[in-house]
């Protein structure tokens, strides 16, 4: 018989993996963020009206296990993930524990676990007011990071370098609109990357370590390449052991797991980790040079079965993949977009997406989702897959009209 599994919030590619091997799919979500074209993925569809509370989650759920038990449940979206965990306490069905996913989502409590378990010392502190930031910068000295408690997609993060940069940093934080609260914490110089793991057991298998690209002032993402090779094999060891420690002190017993991680001159340091894939189509560049595909592996393991032994401990990639992330540098809104064709037809090129379409307004790169366009490339080597992703995205020229109506005019500058 088929597995009935509960699937709470969106990402139907994820869904719909789930369909292919074999589940009878009941979906709880937003009501507003349903898609007509995809509901045929499913068993079921409830729509849970947009300001219903956790509560009224939960009795949603409760009201049709009643009626059509299910046997699992899968959240495959990190903003849902906490509903999930409660829902599946309420329930009886496997999934990690609320306080779980409390640990990888507030990075405050993230950062007193890891204290506390002594795998990472990185101080920081909730603040409210500027005078709680200067405190803590001449406590621990500039430069210092702030960002929301929960935030996601480098939204409202700043870089503090001294005093006088703080009232703008908290102007910028305000702007993302989280109510969640504020943190400030020692910035961790480095070389960052981010690790991608799957625990199955507690037992915590690192499939590769990707190499991050970031613009200096609040650290949107611009560039990914992987595999990361850069390191001797007993800082490899050291940071391999660093993460599973980590995974183990927050209680991540299942799952994927994608930890952004600085390697500092004092060893490595968690910025902060996720129980879900990594983000910027990670997945798809590690099966693009490795065959492995994660999002099959936490579809099928959310039904249910083991697949520890299908992950690679360092999946075994002889060629590197790269992501690379524009957007022009002049504002206005988008008239037209060219060279498309052109950059598909680059050397290595397996994707390209643009992710501001005619009509929308670029605003500059202000988070992860004011990015314009990205391009997926292979390549022989990391350089050879930066330069091909640099060059393919090199061609796509966008017709902008700037806010002062002078016309349109083209923007290639990426």
């Amino acid at each position: 018989m088929d597995k009935h599994i509960l699937v709470v919030g969106g990402f139907s590619l994820l869904h719909k993996r789930l369909k292919k091997w074999g589940a009878r799919i009941t979906l709880l979500h937003s009501a507003n963020e349903i898609k007509a074209n995809d509901q045929a993925i499913y068993h079921r569809v409830i729509g849970i009206p947009k300001d219903t509370d956790l509560q009224g989650w939960i009795d949603t759920a409760a009201f049709f296990h009643q009626r059509d038990r299910f046997d699992g449940i899968a959240c495959f979206q990190e903003m849902d993930q906490e509903k999930a965990a409660y829902i599946a306490q309420e329930l009886g069905l496997f999934y990690l524990e609320p306080l779980v996913i409390q640990r990888s989502r507030n990075k405050q409590v993230m950062r007193e676990v890891l204290r506390e378990q002594g795998v990472d010392r990185t101080m920081n502190a909730v603040v409210s007011t500027p005078e709680e930031i200067t405190n803590f910068a001449e406590a621990h000295g500039y430069p210092i990071i702030i960002k929301p408690i929960d935030g996601w997609g480098s939204m409202g993060v700043s870089r503090i370098r001294n005093a006088a940069e703080w009232e703008q940093a908290l102007v910028w934080y305000q702007s993302a609109g989280f109510g969640s609260g504020l943190i400030v914490e020692e910035y961790l110089e480095g070389k960052e990357f981010s690790v991608e793991a799957f625990t199955e057991n507690g037992i915590h298998k690192i499939i590769c370590m990707t190499e991050k690209f970031k613009e200096e002032q609040h650290f949107v993402e611009i560039g990914h390449c992987l595999p990361y090779k850069g390191l001797d094999p007993v800082t490899e060891k050291q940071v391999h052991l660093f993460v599973q420690q980590a995974l183990t002190a927050l209680g991540i017993t299942h799952g994927p797991s994608h930890s952004e991680i600085m390697l500092t001159a004092s060893g490595p340091k968690m910025i902060e980790t996720h129980t879900r894939l990594g983000g910027d189509y990670i997945p798809e560049l590690i099966s693009m040079v490795s065959g492995v595909d994660l999002l099959d592996l936490w579809a099928r393991q959310a039904m249910g079965e083991s697949i520890l032994e299908e992950v690679p401990q360092k999946a075994d990639m002889a060629k590197s993949a790269a992501i690379w992330y524009g957007t022009p540098s002049i504002t206005g809104k988008v008239e037209q977009i060219r060279g498309e064709e052109e950059a598909k037809a680059s050397a290595g090129v397996a994707r390209i997406e643009i992710l501001q379409k005619p009509g929308d307004v670029i605003k500059g790169m202000k988070d992860s989702f004011s990015r314009s366009a990205c391009v997926l490339v292979t390549g022989a080597s990391r350089g050879e897959a930066l330069s091909r992703a640099k060059s393919a995205l090199g061609k796509l020229e966008f017709v902008i009209t700037d806010h002062s109506d002078k016309g349109a005019f083209v923007c290639s500058s990426f």
